[in-house]
């Protein structure tokens, strides 16, 4: 790279991260979850050594979103300190400049990065990326760097770590309208798909539905009770008993039934678990252990985002295990992941899908502004959950009708190995240009497991 070259590299790096304003953790595609130590230097000013062995390597890099993460050294929190970032590429480096001075907790993060720092038309570079913290009234620099180097062969992350599995194209037509709040549920033996939802005409409106169809795709409503196996709302618990888990908001309590036939439940003395804030969409599970795994959207309404209670009592009780599952507790609104629902893949993994609002803002207006994109994180110990590159599903995906926002993802395994979405969406169309609920579907390229 010539002197040209390494200048406007520079300038394009300080343009993106100008942008920053303030201090949060986050989450980060396809970055390292785990927080760099800190390591101190008597420093008036950064001159800064190469990184040592702490710091995280990133290779290759294409479109990543720079966004680290520092643990504060112990004896340093808080006390008042400076934020500063410092970039090296290639020897030579530019200092972002300290934002303002605040009191240091546990972990201190950069927030609010509203450009990607894109790299693809670079290879073989190393940048460094320098974070810590400054404490001006002991002389004390902190700080750890994080090592970004570039693929040789240009090729975008995003594109070359997604497999058939991630891959979604919209099918034809509408599931079920007039709809939401999907939970679908495939029978392994038959390939039907039975799919729960909330109805919003007929009387009473919102009363709950269940509709069953041989192709995933042409449903038909369901008249005959079925076994809590084929609800995607039921868990079989480890003494063998099936259990629905309700949230009542009237008590802000979550409830149970529980059946040992698995047709007729009755309701269980107390509540299962109650926290403070309001619950929203939740989720549960047995992990491999036999623990019972409850995730949620807590502060449903406020500071809301996926967190995790666990139960070892065979799912009577739990207890909050994290408040930040997926790493976005301190992001905007718009940008925390929520709509909680995960599938039990054949490889034993388990796959989470959520709803993002996005960057268009917190609710859609229709006509003018679509929100909702839907993600998945992916964990091989039914307790730490990554996120898997891309979007799986967006509103301008949809080109047979209009979306305005996309709600509540279900996800499933069809029969022939390929997965499907079935998610709610605002929609529109000739037959309905004000706008609708209804459900609709979209359905992966192939399977790998």
């Amino acid at each position: 790279m010539n002197i040209r070259q390494k200048t406007l590299l520079l300038i394009f790096l300080f343009n993106s991260l100008f942008f920053v304003n303030h201090l949060m953790s986050s989450d980060i595609s396809g970055y390292p979850s785990n927080p760099l130590k800190a390591v101190e230097y008597s420093a008036s000013n950064l001159n800064l050594p190469s990184p040592d062995n702490n710091v995280v390597t990133i290779e290759p890099v294409s479109n990543v979103k720079i966004e680290p993460v520092l643990e504060v050294l112990s004896e340093d929190i808080g006390k008042k300190a400076k934020v500063v970032m410092y970039l090296s590429v290639m020897g030579s480096g530019i200092m972002l400049p300290f934002y303002y001075e605040e009191s240091l907790s546990d972990y201190l993060s950069f927030r609010n990065i509203t450009k990607k720092l894109d790299f693809s038309d670079q290879s073989d570079l190393t940048i460094y990326i320098y974070f810590g913290y400054l404490i001006e009234s002991e002389n004390k620099l902190c700080y750890n760097a994080y090592t970004l180097k570039t693929s040789s062969n240009n090729d975008n992350l995003d594109n070359t770590t997604v497999s058939p599995d991630l891959e979604f194209t919209p099918d034809s037509g509408i599931r079920m309208d007039n709809a939401s709040n999907p939970g679908a549920i495939v029978d392994n033996e038959t390939g039907i798909v039975y799919l729960y939802y909330e109805k919003h005409t007929g009387t009473p409106p919102g009363t709950q539905k269940i509709a069953k169809a041989e192709d995933g795709l042409n449903f038909s409503d369901v008249t005959t009770d079925l076994h809590a196996s084929l609800n995607p709302r039921a868990v079989k618990l480890p003494d063998g008993t099936w259990r629905k888990y309700i949230y009542l908001n009237t008590e802000n309590a979550l409830k149970s039934e529980s059946s040992k036939d698995g047709y007729t439940f009755t309701e269980d003395e107390g509540a299962r678990y109650q926290p403070e804030e309001n619950i929203g969409v939740y989720d549960v599970y047995v992990d491999k252990s036999g623990g019972v795994v409850l995730l949620y959207v807590g502060d449903m309404g406020g500071d809301d985002n996926v967190r995790r209670a666990y139960s070892t009592d065979g799912g009577d009780s739990f207890t909050l295990e994290t408040d930040d599952l997926l790493g976005d507790k301190d992001l905007d609104a718009t940008m925390k992941y929520v709509d909680p629902k995960t599938l039990l893949l054949p490889d034993g993994r388990r796959r989470l899908i959520t709803m993002k609002r996005g960057e268009n803002g917190a609710a859609p207006i229709v006509g003018k502004v679509a929100i909702g994109e839907l993600h998945t994180f992916i964990s091989s110990d039914d307790k730490n959950y990554t996120h898997e590159p891309g979007i799986r599903l967006k509103p301008e995906d949809f080109t047979e009708f209009t979306v305005w926002s996309l709600n509540d993802p279900s996800l499933v395994r069809l029969k022939d190995g390929r997965y499907r979405i079935y998610v709610a969406a605002i929609v529109t169309d000739d037959k309905c240009p004000e706008g609708r609920w209804a459900i609709i579907s979209a359905t992966s390229k192939g399977s790998e497991n």
